[in-house]
């Protein structure tokens, strides 16, 4: 049997760094969010087998409300990519990663931050591991972790489950809200707020929402602007703002704290008297 080593789950430490930058964001501490965002960015860039096994997480997990032949099948592609990954690179990978996150959060402390679906995340590791090198796991573990991540992929949830869980974040979100307006007012935007805690409480749904019209609105409110305007130099350059803003794509988590600074654009551009 293989003993789940939390360090070295893409899924989990994934998780832990972008809540982490999160965390900074809400206190304020720009810098330290930055340093976040780079360091995935470093470890987890297109091409490197970190982010190819990122994708397989996601891939699997992202999977929901399909039939027993498609839940088969995307296991079956799984097991392929897992098999296709370099094994000595990404082992290579992961440990310049653990180094790194010692480092820069100190010995340990990153890996002890909370995530969600810790459960879900450390099936999906066990079972790529075994996958790749197989007898890491029994067979009868094997068979047991992949039924539940077969049941996972065809089973919604239950509007019994999302209520509840939908009260306890509704509680948990207006604590945290509370939090923000007593000791961050001054420094985040209402929506910028509103964003923060989106991503720290994992709705992507809001957080991808958000971006799509945050985009929309900043592009009409700068080309309001630009028919006012009469310095020259802006206007010239203003049609680079403006394609960096459509151009804009909310590809990975990572370019989510990214987006903090569109919703400063859009507060500055209504907050204009022109």
């Amino acid at each position: 049997m293989s003993k789940h080593n939390k360090k070295r789950n893409v899924g989990i430490v994934y998780q832990q760094v972008l809540r982490r930058a999160a965390e900074a964001a809400v206190d304020g501490d720009k810098e330290h969010a930055n340093e976040c965002i780079s360091l995935l960015g470093r470890h987890f860039r297109q091409g490197t087998e970190l982010y190819k096994e990122h994708r397989l997480f996601r891939s699997i997990l992202d999977t929901h409300g399909v039939d027993t032949q498609m839940a088969s099948r995307v296991l079956s592609i799984a097991k392929e990519v897992s098999r296709s990954i370099d094994s000595d690179e990404i082992g290579k990978q992961k440990g310049a990663f653990i180094n790194e996150a010692n480092r820069m959060f100190g010995k340990g402390v990153l890996f002890d931050t909370h995530v969600e679906n810790y459960r879900g995340l450390a099936t999906v590791q066990l079972l790529i591991n075994e996958w790749r090198h197989p007898g890491t796991l029994g067979a009868d573990e094997t068979a047991i972790f992949e039924d539940r991540l077969q049941s996972y992929m065809m089973t919604a949830t239950s509007p019994e489950v999302l209520q509840r869980e939908e009260r306890v974040d509704d509680l948990t979100v207006s604590m945290f809200q509370k939090r923000f307006d007593e000791s961050y007012g001054a420094k985040l935007n209402a929506a910028q707020k509103e964003f923060v805690v989106a991503i720290a409480f994992d709705n992507s749904e809001l957080v991808d929402k958000m971006i799509s019209e945050a985009k929309a609105k900043a592009v009409n409110l700068l080309d309001a602007r630009v028919r006012r305007e009469s310095n020259q130099m802006l206007i010239e350059r203003h049609g680079s703002v403006r394609r960096n803003i459509i151009n804009f794509e909310c590809s990975d988590e990572e370019s989510r704290v990214k987006a903090m600074t569109l919703f400063s654009l859009i507060e500055e551009l209504e907050n204009e008297d022109v």
